[in-house]
């Protein structure tokens, strides 16, 4: 992962997220920025982490419990996660997780089933609407997936 000067295009820090193994079909969708800091995926690892945007320092890293390693699907969390009430909104493998932002625990994983790829959720209104790769359209309720959610 690195970062760029949107003025001159410079170089400002570059860090490696870690070795793993190559998912098939590797690719991922774009960070997560929020505040200071981003929130990324790390398909080969089946991880995400939260970075310091100004000096690319990695504050955590958490290791998402569903997710076979080596990947024997296309890995993940290829999405990125959606920052929502303070809390992290991750849809990989056949879960979506939430996260605390702080600390990177995992607060509660819910089973949908099916599999999840670049999936980026959308949260409106108490529901968050997904796709996933089995060509479904999905909207569930946050009480749903999290009962403690407090809209």
């Amino acid at each position: 992962m690195f970062a760029v000067n949107a003025t001159n295009g410079n170089m400002l820090w570059a860090i490696n997220l870690g070795r793993g193994y190559v998912s098939p079909a590797f690719k991922a969708s774009m960070i997560l920025a929020n505040g200071n800091y981003a929130y990324v995926g790390i398909p080969s690892l089946g991880s995400v982490a939260k970075v310091s945007i100004a000096t690319g320092k990695i504050v955590w890293e958490t290791r998402l419990p569903d997710l076979g390693i080596p990947p024997t699907l296309p890995g993940g969390p290829r999405g990125a996660p959606v920052y929502y009430h303070g809390l992290l909104w991750v849809a990989d493998g056949s879960h979506i997780y939430v996260l605390n932002p702080g600390s990177g625990k995992v607060i509660t994983m819910y089973y949908v089933g099916g599999r999840f790829g670049i999936v980026d959720p959308v949260i409106s209104g108490g529901t968050i609407f997904l796709i996933n790769s089995y060509g479904w359209v999905i909207a569930i309720p946050l009480s749903q997936i999290y009962p403690d959610w407090n809209s």
